[in-house]
């Protein structure tokens, strides 16, 4: 079963190089719409894949990058150019939905077994 939410967002990452960038960049966009998509950004700090809840040496580097849930239609060039008013972009990835996928599982057992059945 795909989540509701699947069918209708993307997920996106954007790095500034400026942390007063990525922050105004946050700020202003999260909750907003860009054209006439009718889903709202969703803009989050970036955690890293091996950061969890627990602080990176280099804090101000972290703050750099963005994590955005962005309509399923977006386009790399069309975010980029619309988050560039903020600063310097760096960086701008969506993520092609064959190469992402979340899940909603109530136990650790849960994630287990379907990482298994998956391989």
């Amino acid at each position: 079963m795909i989540p509701s939410f699947a069918l209708i967002a993307g997920v996106a990452y954007i790095t500034y190089c400026k942390t007063s960038e990525a922050a105004v960049a946050m700020e202003e966009m999260n909750g907003k719409f860009i054209g006439n998509n009718a889903k709202s950004l969703k803009v989050l700090i970036a955690n890293s894949r091996d950061q969890g809840s627990r602080r990176e040496m280099n804090e101000e580097e972290r703050l750099l990058r963005l994590f955005i849930i962005v309509p399923k239609a977006m386009t790399e060039v069309e975010l980029k150019d619309h988050f560039a008013q903020f600063g310097d972009v760096e960086r701008c990835q969506v993520m092609n939905p064959l190469h992402c996928c979340f899940f909603l599982l109530y136990c650790y057992s849960q994630l287990i077994s379907s990482m298994h059945s998956y391989r």
